[in-house]
């Protein structure tokens, strides 16, 4: 299930990207996905990801484009366990 669930999170983060930027009028490239947020690059206004619950009613991306290895946050990386 790996591929497809890389797929999923990545039209997800597609169409959360271009919701912010629906909603702040600005190009989608000036946008970037971060920790439970999207931010504005130019001007560093965020929304978090709850306050763009509209990108559910976007069309789903057929073939998002998927994070490289480099930039994986978990995956690949010792966690430390909370105890």
């Amino acid at each position: 299930m790996y591929e497809p669930l890389r797929a999923a999170g990545a039209a997800a983060r597609e169409m959360l990207l271009l919701a912010a930027a629906q909603r702040w009028k600005v190009p989608v490239a000036e946008c970037v996905a971060q920790t439970g947020a999207i931010k504005q690059i130019k001007t560093g206004k965020t929304l978090s990801y709850g306050r763009l619950a509209a990108a559910g009613k976007l069309p789903v991306p057929q073939k998002p484009a998927l994070k490289r290895e480099d930039q994986f946050r978990y995956i690949g990386k010792s966690v430390r366990a909370r105890t």
